[in-house]
C-alpha cells in the first residue's frame, strides 16, 4: 500500500520543516500509527478528513511540496497518512491501552483461574480415587470409565448410584466453561484473547500441580480415619472450596465492562470501542437455524471433540498410567503426576503468547495436537521405563491440554452477539460428548485387551484426525 510504503519518508520530511517540539511529537505519532494505518482501510481514512485542524494543515503543506516532489508519492497518499495521523490523535496511546488491559486482567484473572482450578480437581480426584475404590466396591475399569465420564461420589456403593451421582455433578458443571469462554469474549478482542484463554486455562495444570500430590497425601494420610476410606475423605475435603468460592462468584464479578466501577469512565470507553470495532468485523448469524447450519460450527465441534478425548482420559487415567510405570505410593503418585502438569503450564504460556503475537491460530493449535499424540504413542513405547514414560507422558500432556486454549481462540474469532453464546455452547455440547466417550473407551478397552496399548493408539488417531480438520477453516477467518 503506497500510504505505509512511504511512512518513514514521510516522517523524515516532517522532521526537516517542523520545529524541535513539533518534530518530537509528529513523530511519535507517525511511528505509533503505522500499524492502526495499515488496519484501515482508504474509506475510513477519508471519512475523517473534515477532522484536521488548521495546525495540522500548516504542517502538511509544508511536507507536501518536498516530500511530492522528492519522492513523486501521489498527493491523496499523503493527505490518507496525515488524515490517519490526525485519527491517531483521538485514539488512546498504546500505553494508557496496555495499562487498561493489564488492570482488567489483574481484577479477572486471579479469580477466574482460582474458579477453574477448583473446579477442575473433580477431574483430578477422581483419578486418584480408582486407585482405591475399584478395590473397595469392586468396579471393572468399564465402570469406572463409564461414571467418570458422565459425571456426592462421596456415598456411592454401586455402579448406578456412581454413574447416578457423576451425572448430577456433570449437570451442574456444564455451564460453567462455556460460560467464562463468552465472559472473556466480553473484556477482550480476538487478537488478545488467546492469551488470555490460555491464561485462564492455566488452571488445568495448576489444578494438577497442587491437586496431585494433596490428593495423594489426603488418601495415604486420612485412610482408615472414622471408618472411612481415603478416598471418601478426598471428595469431602476438596468439595469445600468449590462452595465457598460458588458463593463470592456472585458478588465479585461484573457483567460486563459498563458495570465495573473499578474502571474510569475513559477506560469503559476504550474497552467498549475496542469490542464494538471486532463485532462490526463479524458476521452476525440471522437466526438459529442458520447458526446450526453452518460448517464451520460442525467443523469446530469436531476440533474441540478430538482435543477433549485425549485430555479427559489423560486426566482420568494419569496416576494410573504413572502407576503402571513403577510407581506404588499413592502419595508419590500425587507428586510425580505434578511433572507433566508442570510441563503443560509452560507450554500453555508460551503457545499463547506465540499465537498471539504472530497472530497465527491453525499452524499453533495442530501442531500441539500431534505433539500430544506421538507423546502418548511413545509412553506406551516407555513401558515400565518409569523416567522415560514420565518424560512422554509430559510431552502428552503439554500438547493434549494446551490445544483446549488455542482451540477456543478459533471459534471466538467469528461468532459475536447472540450467536457466540449459542454457538460457544453448541461446541462445547458436541465436544464435551468426549467427556463421556473417552474415559468409556479407555477403560473398555483396558478390560478388553489388559493393557493400555490399543486405547494410546485410539487417542493418538483421534488427535491427529482432529489436528487435519484444522486446515480446514481458513486462515483469514480465523488468524485474527
Amino acid at each position: 500500500m503506497v500510504v505505509t510504503d512511504g511512512c518513514a519518508r514521510l516522517t523524515r520530511a516532517i522532521e526537516a520543516v517542523n520545529s524541535r517540539a513539533q518534530q518530537r511529537c509528529w513523530v511519535h505519532k507517525m511511528r505509533n500509527i503505522l500499524e492502526r494505518v495499515k488496519r484501515r482501510n482508504q474509506a475510513q481514512v477519508a471519512g475523517e478528513a473534515q477532522k484536521i485542524d488548521g495546525a495540522h494543515k500548516v504542517a502538511a503543506r509544508k511536507a507536501f511540496g518536498r516530500f511530492r516532489f522528492r519522492w513523486r508519492l501521489p498527493h491523496s497518499a499523503v493527505v490518507g497518512y496525515l488524515e490517519a495521523a490526525k485519527i491517531a490523535d483521538s485514539m488512546p496511546s498504546r500505553a494508557v491501552e496496555e495499562s487498561t488491559y493489564r488492570k482488567v486482567t489483574r481484577r479477572l484473572l486471579p479469580f477466574l483461574v482460582s474458579c477453574y482450578a477448583i473446579s477442575y480437581l473433580d477431574r483430578i480426584n477422581i483419578g486418584f480415587a480408582k486407585l482405591q475404590m475399584l478395590g473397595d466396591l469392586g468396579f471393572s475399569e468399564t465402570i469406572f470409565g463409564l461414571g467418570a465420564g458422565i459425571f456426592l461420589t462421596l456415598l456411592v456403593r454401586t455402579p448406578l448410584q456412581f454413574y447416578s451421582v457423576r451425572f448430577l455433578l456433570g449437570l451442574a458443571e456444564a455451564g460453567f466453561f462455556p460460560g467464562i469462554i463468552l465472559y472473556l469474549t466480553y473484556w477482550y478482542p480476538a487478537h488478545r484473547r488467546a492469551k488470555m484463554v490460555a491464561a485462564f486455562m492455566m488452571a488445568i495444570p495448576l489444578s494438577g500441580i497442587v491437586g496431585g500430590p494433596v490428593s495423594g497425601f489426603i488418601m495415604q494420610a486420612f485412610a482408615g480415619k472414622s471408618g472411612w476410606p481415603g478416598w471418601k475423605w478426598l471428595f469431602l475435603l476438596e468439595a469445600l472450596p468449590a462452595i465457598a468460592v460458588g458463593i463470592s462468584a456472585l458478588f465479585y464479578l461484573d457483567s460486563g465492562i459498563s458495570g465495573a466501577c473499578w474502571l474510569r469512565e475513559a477506560e469503559k470507553q476504550l474497552l467498549e470501542a475496542n469490542i464494538e470495532r471486532e463485532r462490526r468485523e463479524k458476521a452476525e448469524h440471522p437466526s438459529m437455524a442458520a447458526l446450526f447450519l453452518d460448517r464451520r460450527i460442525w467443523l469446530t465441534s469436531w476440533i474441540f471433540f478430538a482435543c477433549a478425548m485425549g485430555q479427559y482420559a489423560l486426566t482420568f487415567w494419569m496416576p494410573t498410567f504413572i502407576r503402571t510405570a513403577g510407581i506404588r505410593s499413592v502419595f508419590q503418585v500425587g507428586v510425580v503426576t505434578a511433572i507433566p502438569y508442570l510441563a503443560t503450564a509452560i507450554a500453555m504460556i508460551l503457545l499463547g503468547a506465540s499465537a498471539d503475537r504472530h497472530r497465527e491460530r491453525r499452524w499453533h493449535l495442530s501442531v500441539s495436537m500431534v505433539a500430544g499424540a506421538a507423546g502418548l504413542i511413545l509412553s506406551v513405547v516407555a513401558g515400565s521405563h518409569t523416567a522415560l514414560a514420565v518424560l512422554f507422558l509430559s510431552v502428552a500432556a503439554a500438547g493434549v491440554i494446551s490445544s483446549a486454549p488455542l482451540f477456543w481462540s478459533l471459534p471466538t474469532a467469528f461468532l459475536s452477539g447472540s450467536a457466540a453464546a449459542a454457538g460457544i455452547a453448541a461446541i462445547n455440547s458436541v465436544g464435551n460428548l468426549a467427556g463421556f466417550a473417552s474415559p468409556y473407551m479407555v477403560g473398555w478397552l483396558e478390560d478388553l485387551t489388559h493393557s493400555d496399548r490399543d486405547a494410546m493408539y485410539f487417542l493418538a488417531l483421534m488427535l491427529v484426525l482432529g489436528a487435519a480438520t484444522v486446515f480446514a477453516l481458513p486462515a483469514k477467518i480465523v488468524n485474527r
